[in-house]
């Protein structure tokens, strides 16, 4: 039987370096931000109660190269539990996103860039669950730092789910570890408003 993590109420907080990245993408990390990063901040982080944000955030980021734009709708991060050996706290967060005139919107599930945070091959058993509905789970490993759905029907679902949801909760398993972890909450404050301005950007 696989054993789940439940996050406890209170526990002792420790500091990361909180890294905003070019491309809008919020990183925690223990080493320092790099020196492309547009900001960094110490922060002191703790097993929440809720999301470490407040609400979703809606972005848009340009790439330099290419031209190209990319629209993005982030939820607050939250910790999910598990530590790694060097006691890290894997934080994770779901991001929707599209590109302008695509008329698609992309849900992923998503961490850290460290390799000791990355996601597992194995996805039996994690996915996403809105409120009371029905759990939904991931069917594809895009990379080692973002868990998708297969199909543009699902991913459809799944933003249909959200819309009407309060908070969400995200069971995850990362490399090489079988054990799942719960997140706790995350809110879906602000969704609609985020989600809003997303669709405009991509039709």
């Amino acid at each position: 039987m696989v054993g789940l993590v439940i996050l406890a109420a209170s526990v002792q907080a420790w500091a990361i370096n909180k890294c905003t990245m070019p491309d809008g993408r919020v990183a925690y990390q223990e080493a320092p931000c790099s020196n492309d990063a547009k900001s960094s901040q110490q922060v002191d982080i703790a097993t929440p109660s809720a999301g470490t944000g407040s609400s979703w955030e809606f972005s848009r980021q340009r790439d330099d190269m290419t031209g190209e734009s990319t629209c993005f709708a982030v939820s607050p991060s939250v910790a999910t539990g598990m530590r790694n050996v060097y006691s890290n706290a894997a934080l994770v967060y779901v991001q929707l996103h599209g590109r302008p005139k695509s008329n698609q919107v992309y849900v992923t599930a998503r961490t850290s860039t460290s390799d000791s945070e990355a996601f597992h091959h194995d996805l039996y058993g994690t996915g996403i669950k809105v409120d009371r509905q029905d759990f939904v789970s991931f069917s594809q490993r895009v990379s080692a730092h973002v868990l998708s759905f297969a199909s543009t029907g699902a991913e459809s679902a799944m933003v249909e789910r959200l819309t009407q949801g309060q908070e969400m909760r995200l069971r995850l398993r990362f490399w090489p570890y079988d054990q799942l972890h719960d997140t706790n909450p995350i809110t879906l404050r602000g969704f609609k408003q985020a989600l809003k301005q997303l669709r405009a950007c991509v039709e």
